[in-house]
């Protein structure tokens, strides 16, 4: 069932990305000045590949960090697909997926900043500066090998959310359990048991 699921969202990964660079293939949308896309061109792209935004601003972000999208460098600066975007095309799609999954991997850049603040109180955008995060590779694969530690099989239905959990009543209900850390009670939710 895994794998079938796997295969399934590895597929959807690879159809999604050739449709934004197709889209774009000619030359997308704009570069703004201070760099990165508009957010009237990440809502229509999120329209163009019916998903919300932040999502579709991980893809652009994914296909950028794979080296399948960059600015044109023209003197109307706009994003378009990349030469190596024709060769992935023309890959199996193992080896495309590969790409996707290595650039992901390896990429520093967050696409789940995308529309929060920097110091400054600026909006962060897809493709803009700003969203690199030197830890993100190794948060990734910690992560990777967590779940990788996980025995195969159906996943159990958790008995607790997290230590102390009563595991009754109503879900997400906060309570009070009586042993706070200065002897007061502290709250706590009650898994839905």
């Amino acid at each position: 069932m895994v794998d079938a699921t796997a295969a399934g969202q590895a597929y959807t990964a690879l159809a999604t990305v050739e449709e934004l660079l197709k889209d774009w293939h000619e030359g997308g949308p704009a570069v703004l000045r201070a760099g990165g896309l508009s957010v009237r061109d990440l809502k229509r792209t999120a329209v163009a590949l019916d998903t919300s935004e932040p999502t579709a601003a991980f893809w652009v972000e994914l296909a950028y960090a794979a080296g399948l999208l960059a600015s044109d460098g023209e003197a109307d600066e706009r994003y378009a697909a990349t030469p190596a975007y024709d060769e992935w095309r023309e890959a199996p799609a193992a080896e495309r997926w590969a790409t996707l999954a290595g650039a992901w991997l390896a990429a520093t850049r967050t696409a789940g900043l995308v529309g929060g603040r920097d110091a400054k109180d600026r909006t962060l955008s897809a493709l803009g500066p700003g969203l690199d995060r030197s830890a993100a590779p190794e948060v990734r694969h910690r992560v990777l090998t967590l779940l990788a530690g996980l025995p195969e099989g159906p996943p159990r239905p958790p008995s607790r959310c997290w230590p102390g959990c009563a595991g009754s009543g109503r879900r997400g209900r906060v309570t009070s359990c009586g042993r706070g850390s200065r002897g007061g009670r502290s709250p706590r939710r009650r898994c839905s048991g």
